[in-house]
């Protein structure tokens, strides 16, 4: 985040969001540690995908060009309850990056969680980071396509 509100052109605001306030609380402190200035980054406390269904894209109350350009989904654990928001917060042409630490799960210990979470099962083998990317993928685009966001 530094990097980014570091006054590059076309950056105009990196939102900070999590719903525990004590982090937001060190977000902030970590912001003045670093010297980031005021204006550029803006740290909110509140529920992930209410946050992102109030700034979509498209649709009733869309944003359109005022949506976010970057989405950076990096929840602990499964990204899958944050999908559906997170595909109609980034703006037409943006980028959404999604990390997910729902390792035991994607790995092939949960077969039928797997299935909920991202349509699909995994199975135990020597191709199981291979096999998680995809599902991960799978999810993400199913929950574009909802929107015609593909």
């Amino acid at each position: 985040a530094k990097e980014l509100a570091g006054g590059k052109e076309g950056v105009r605001t990196v939102v900070a969001n999590d719903m525990d306030a004590r982090a937001t609380e060190h977000i902030k402190l970590n912001l003045i540690h670093n010297g980031v200035g005021d204006g550029l980054m803006e740290v909110t406390n509140e529920d992930a995908s209410s946050h992102m269904y109030s700034r979509r894209a498209r649709g009733f109350g869309g944003l359109g060009e005022d949506a976010y350009d970057i989405v950076d989904l990096d929840p602990n654990g499964s990204p899958s309850v944050f999908l559906d928001a997170a595909v109609q917060a980034v703006a037409d042409g943006g980028l959404l990056c999604v990390t997910s630490t729902d390792t035991p799960v994607l790995g092939g210990n949960n077969p039928e969680t797997c299935f909920a979470r991202y349509g699909g099962s995994a199975l135990k083998s020597g191709y199981t980071h291979e096999m998680s990317l995809r599902l991960v993928l799978h999810a993400v685009a199913s929950a574009a396509a909802k929107y015609g966001r593909e």
